[in-house]
């Protein structure tokens, strides 16, 4: 009962740890396109004008 319990609290730790890294690089990514779409929208303003 103890072992499978350590194991259990461990490999939920290890979920919530990836969970995190995953959260993280997924804002990186939202942040980085929408740098690229603000940018991109900001040469098409200036294209048309």
């Amino acid at each position: 009962m103890p072992i499978s319990y350590s194991s259990k609290s461990a490999l939920l730790s290890k979920m919530q740890t990836t969970m995190q890294k995953t959260r993280c690089y997924l804002k990186k990514v939202v942040l980085k396109v929408h740098c690229k779409i603000e940018i991109f929208s900001k040469t098409i303003k200036k294209m048309n004008v």
